[in-house]
């Protein structure tokens, strides 16, 4: 009897042990594991009509069309062209602070196909949900859904919607460090609401946090399939996949898997101020979009080199299956800002500039 009892304890606790390690993997790769590695190179520069601003960024929408984001100081920050005949169709999301219109616009989308884009406009904390198909029906911004964010959520990443009542965000003051974590963790649920927020002073910060590390941490959050959730890190070659219950269920890191140091330096404020060590740079996953089939990320690759503003380096894109597992690796001829997909696979669509300081061209790739 007591022998069974050993038996059977142990094989609970090895039962356990398992759906463990099944729920939480932790998986490394390198460039050898995907199936095979490809070049990008000699792209077609797609040049549309003057747009009234100096564009910032360019995505493929409804596969024939393209949502064109301006500079912030533009009337307005969204054209829309026809890819065809390179004409505009749309001036849309007029800047300043009356009903309907924004004082920053950071457009988020999800693929070429999505009936849908996302405003984000962090200078009011506000999100927008925006309808394709009815915004080129009527003429104006079709907005399905509107709410103030959280003013925890780092202000470079995107949100990510969970359903009509929750979405999530990742933490201004969260660091994955030993030395200098705030305590808080790298995503977090909040519920959506219409009432405005309370607007809280810098100084509640000060007395919650002990570390200012909003420029070493990051990441772009967004929502692969039902029930599954990615956060492809800044800084760090690491995709998090959680379950919409915010439980981990996957960490998948490399190619490079480098470890980040940090340091701490005085500041203006009372309150020490986070780098990487030695003023060196680390930058990983910048840009994604998502196909039928697959999860496609730009990676940047500066692993405690410098970085230059002046001339800037090309990029690799990966392509993961939606499990995570790596298929394809790009090797880039420049570097790149964004990403679009046809629905046939055909192209990817996306923004290259040798430099901060050179105005944007939209170009796309054959893939096939």
């Amino acid at each position: 009897m007591k022998r069974t009892f050993l038996f059977l304890f142990s094989t609970l606790a090895l039962f356990s042990c398992s759906n463990q390690i099944a729920e939480n993997q932790d998986i490394l790769f390198t460039r050898e594991d995907f199936q095979s590695q490809k070049l990008l190179s000699n792209p077609e520069k797609v040049v549309f009509e003057d747009t009234y601003n100096d564009p910032v960024c360019y995505w493929l929408i409804q596969d024939s069309l393209v949502l064109v984001q301006n500079q912030p100081q533009s009337d307005y920050m969204i054209e829309i062209f026809s890819l065809n005949t390179q004409k505009r169709i749309l001036a849309l999301a007029t800047r300043g602070n009356g009903p309907g219109e924004f004082r920053s616009c950071k457009c988020i989308v999800p693929s070429s196909q999505s009936p849908v884009f996302y405003i984000k406009d962090a200078q009011q904390s506000k999100m927008y949900t925006v309808n394709i198909p009815q915004t080129l029906q009527t003429g104006e911004l079709a907005i399905e859904k509107q709410f103030q964010y959280s003013e925890d959520i780092h202000p470079q990443t995107d949100i990510c919607i969970l359903n009509d009542t929750e979405y999530a965000g990742y933490h201004f003051w969260h660091l994955d460090d030993s030395t200098y974590n705030n305590g808080v963790p790298a995503i977090q649920k909040y519920e959506i609401s219409n009432e405005p927020m309370e607007i809280k002073s810098q100084m509640s910060f000060m007395d919650k946090y002990s570390y200012f590390v909003a420029d070493v941490n990051g990441g772009n959050l967004f929502r692969v399939a039902d029930n599954q959730i990615w956060l492809a890190e800044f800084h760090k070659d690491r995709i998090s996949i959680y379950d919409d219950s915010l439980h981990l269920i996957k960490t998948i890191t490399g190619p490079d898997n480098y470890p980040l140091r940090y340091e701490r330096h005085k500041s203006n404020i009372p309150m020490p101020f986070i780098t990487f060590q030695n003023e060196t740079s680390f930058r990983s996953y910048s840009s994604w979009t998502l196909t039928k089939d697959a999860v496609y990320l730009i990676y940047e690759h500066y692993d405690g080199k410098e970085f230059d503003p002046e001339h800037l380096q090309p990029v690799e894109v990966f392509r993961f299956d939606k499990e995570g597992n790596p298929q394809i690796a790009y090797q880039a001829d420049r570097p790149l800002y964004s990403l679009s997909i046809d629905s046939r696979g055909e192209y990817l669509y996306t923004v290259s500039r040798p430099s901060y300081a050179d105005a944007v061209e939209f170009i796309r790739y054959k893939l096939k």
